[in-house]
């Protein structure tokens, strides 16, 4: 699940992936080309200046054309999905006061920007933009405003207003709804089924980074593998079921015991790797103590019989046994068998 320290960072950045919006925001824009026009042909309607009119329909247009056509694989980024509100406001706005009287024919098209701000920016900001449109429809309609029509008109755009500020905080919920599933299911895809520690693929992506940073700063890292002492026999003694039931206990002593800057994952039927970063020799083998302490102390119930669960721990520390994490992981996998060999005969005994 995610935290609410998660959830209170993604509600105050509303980090929406905005590169992907470059395409949507060109067809809203054509969408604002076009509407204008049709107040042209309501009977009676007409603008104050036709010549205007045309030279901003043509600058907007080539707007669109420059902005987001001109390379198609033009990523948005928070700044240009700012300026593509302000414009599409603007060119509005100015589109409203050509046409006068039939203004209010216009006043829906401010749910486009409305609704790319709220996509697009904070939650302060998508407020701020409809605080503005609800400022320029009062100034559109301040000519109109008489003794006799005051009170409809402001509470037209009393309500006009209400709806923009409903319709942009209900996109910017789905949209945090979104990036919380979408974060969520990614974490899903990230984990081991059985024991909820990270898999194989996420452990690769995520232990690239932290290998990298550690060769870029000259910190210590080490590898660690765990392996599970004796879990075929018993797998063949008491079932898969219980050898599932120790495998769950030991990744749980794991997830317990490492550090918040660990990772560990799920390396094989009954191998764990962690990456311990910031930690030289000494450092590891103390968790790696710990660790072995812990599963000692666990006992599990297999079928009416009281068993404990024994480990085998090989660390690895970069740069002094390698250098890729390929080699870390080898290094540890092969001090993880010196230490089978060294402890199998106390387990035999």
């Amino acid at each position: 699940m995610i935290s609410s320290k998660q959830e209170a960072a993604l509600r105050s950045r509303r980090a929406f992936p905005v590169r992907g919006l470059a395409h949507r925001v060109a067809d809203f824009h054509w969408l604002c080309l076009i509407l204008p026009l049709a107040c042209l042909v309501i009977p009676g309607g007409e603008a104050r200046d036709l010549v205007s009119m045309a030279a901003v329909q043509v600058l907007y247009a080539g707007y669109n054309l420059l902005v987001h056509y001109r390379d198609r694989s033009r990523k948005n980024s928070v700044t240009s999905l700012m300026l593509d509100t302000w414009v599409m406001i603007g060119y509005i706005a100015f589109m409203m006061w050509q046409v006068g009287e039939h203004a209010a024919a216009l006043t829906p098209l401010f749910l486009i920007p409305a609704v790319v701000s709220a996509i697009g920016h904070t939650r302060v900001m998508a407020i701020s933009h409809v605080l503005l449109m609800c400022a320029l429809m009062l100034f559109l309609q301040w000519p109109e405003l008489t003794q006799q029509n005051a009170a409809r008109i402001v509470s037209e755009l009393f309500v006009y207003g209400f709806l923009l500020v409903m319709i942009a905080a209900l996109v910017g919920g789905f949209k945090l709804d979104n990036l919380l599933a979408s974060g969520q299911l990614r974490r899903l895809m990230d984990r081991d089924e059985l024991t909820g520690l990270l898999n194989m693929p996420a452990f690769s992506r995520l232990g690239a980074q932290i290998h990298q940073r550690s060769r870029r700063n000259g910190e210590p890292l080490s590898v660690m593998i765990v392996d599970i002492q004796n879990l075929n026999a018993i797998n063949d003694a008491h079932g898969m079921e219980a050898g599932n039931q120790v495998i769950k206990a030991v990744g749980s002593v794991i997830a317990r015991m490492i550090r918040d800057t660990d990772l560990a994952a799920r390396f094989g039927g009954d191998e764990f790797v962690l990456m311990l970063p910031s930690a030289d020799r000494v450092k590891a083998e103390e968790i790696g103590q710990r660790l072995r302490n812990g599963v000692n102390q666990t006992t599990l119930e297999l079928r009416g019989i009281v068993k404990k669960a024994v480990v085998n721990i090989g660390v690895s520390t970069y740069p002094r046994d390698g250098e890729a994490l390929s080699e870390l992981i080898q290094e540890a996998n092969r001090a993880m068998y010196r230490d089978k060999e060294l402890r199998r005969p106390a387990a035999k005994g």
